[in-house]
């Protein structure tokens, strides 16, 4: 018997000596499982059983996920592979080793995370190893369906306001891009440190627009339409990205200051 059920001899398996012994030719992954053998006469029986285990792999080895995703979501890749035991894994990101588990998974991406993404599977066992790539492109929202954004009306507008401590006055910038050009400004803006930023989006969208915040690339913590930053200090110098979402659309837009 196998799995509690009569044995059914598949071509790889032969019985012989009075059905004393079960042989198998050429081993499959599906010959794993319970085997029983029963003897009995006319007075008594017994059982024993074998728990059989096939060492394979690993094999069909695949990555499942995202290939395309805006600056600052969140992607996971997932690696599987036929293997028994089971299989150890290792990611490589352009050939540079990254992470060592079936899962890997990133909370803010960055331009850098794009590339050839490739996890190994490896059997301790059989010592046997099996790869598989999947690429993946990190975008700033100025690509693909984001150029027919005209049909929102998109226009995003950045407004900053610097107060001048102790000089006085305040300081205006104000910057209007459409979505036919990247998103970067012309110009360095200069403040003086230890003043209050205010840095203003606004998206011209007909349904209302979510907003995130990036310095040099990073996600900021900040949301909505209004970046405050109060007593600026040299380290906060850098990139500040603003980025419009219409979650109806599901179009981006971004601009740089």
């Amino acid at each position: 018997m196998k799995d509690g059920s009569d044995l059914t001899l598949a071509e790889n398996m032969n019985l012989y000596d009075k059905s004393k012994v079960l042989s198998f030719n050429s081993l499959k992954t599906t010959d794993g499982g319970e085997y029983s053998c029963k003897i009995s006469n006319p007075i008594s029986n017994d059982e024993a059983k074998y728990s059989m285990v096939v060492i394979y792999g690993p094999g069909n080895v695949q990555i499942k996920g995202r290939s395309e995703i805006h600056l600052g979501e969140s992607f996971t890749l997932t690696c599987s592979a036929d293997s028994t035991p089971p299989a150890t894994y290792i990611w490589k990101l352009n050939g540079t080793e990254i992470h060592n588990s079936a899962k890997f998974t990133t909370d803010n991406a960055k331009l850098s995370d794009s590339g050839n993404y490739t996890c190994q599977a490896m059997n301790s066992i059989t010592e046997r190893t099996s790869i598989a790539v999947h690429g993946l492109s990190v975008t700033d929202g100025w690509s693909g369906g984001l150029s027919a954004g005209a049909i929102a009306g998109i226009v995003v507008s950045c407004l900053v306001v610097a107060s001048a401590g102790a000089v006085g006055g305040h300081y205006f910038y104000k910057k209007t891009i459409n979505n036919k050009a990247p998103p970067h400004s012309d110009k360095n803006e200069y403040v003086e440190e230890g003043s209050d930023i205010t840095l203003s989006c606004s998206a011209d969208y007909r349904l209302a627009a979510q907003f995130h915040w990036f310095l040099n690339g990073d996600l900021l913590s900040d949301t909505g339409p209004e970046l405050r930053l109060m007593n600026i200090q040299m380290s906060q110098s850098g990139n500040y990205s603003c980025q419009a979402f219409n979650d109806k659309t599901l179009r981006y837009e971004h601009l740089s200051l």
